[in-house]
């Protein structure tokens, strides 16, 4: 069976080091995003995970052999755990990013948000959130937070294989569709 390991890469070297992994013999992702430039016209491409990439090892594969690919970090090649095993990514973890690419193993993500700013914000509205490494990432309210001044939301994520509840400045998300009570 076939699971996907966390590699860290040499700074500004994702490109080289995913294409390196490649020759060696092991599938790569190096999930990118194309986000607007603040303020500019001009879109630009960065990586979703600056510094890291992924890589499939399938069954039989040593994933020892990526140690010594160029442009992966000699000293600490892999997310490892307490005992010194290749952190694996949890089952769909990737699939996650490689769907919002199409599969596409060199895609970059383009999931710009639609904004609809009339819409009600309650609990099951679902939601994109701007801004930050989870741009374009749908999301269910799960409720509305005034802490002191600042109006904020709880919102629920399917991320990693697993649900997470983030609290974000209100301004940091966008109705995508009305939660069901509102219809």
């Amino acid at each position: 069976m076939a699971h996907w390991i966390v590699v860290l890469h040499e700074a500004h070297h994702g490109r080289h080091a995913r294409d390196n992994i490649r020759r060696a013999g092991f599938q790569a992702f190096w999930p990118r995003r194309l986000r607007p430039r603040t303020g500019r016209g001009d879109d630009i491409v960065e990586p979703l995970f600056p510094g890291y990439l992924f890589a499939e090892v399938k069954a039989g594969q040593s994933w020892g052999a990526i140690r010594g690919v160029p442009n992966v970090l000699k000293s600490k090649p892999l997310l490892t755990n307490a005992v010194g095993e290749a952190l694996v990514v949890p089952a769909g973890g990737v699939q996650v990013w490689l769907d919002k690419v199409n599969g596409d193993m060199d895609g970059i993500w383009d999931d710009r948000p639609k904004v609809v700013p009339t819409l009600p914000m309650r609990p099951g509205t679902k939601v994109h959130i701007l801004p930050g490494t989870l741009l374009g990432v749908e999301a269910e309210m799960e409720a509305v937070v005034k802490l002191d001044w600042k109006e904020r939301v709880k919102v629920l994520l399917q991320i990693m294989g697993g649900e997470r509840v983030m609290t974000l400045p209100k301004n940091r998300v966008v109705v995508i569709e009305p939660s069901p009570a509102a219809e």
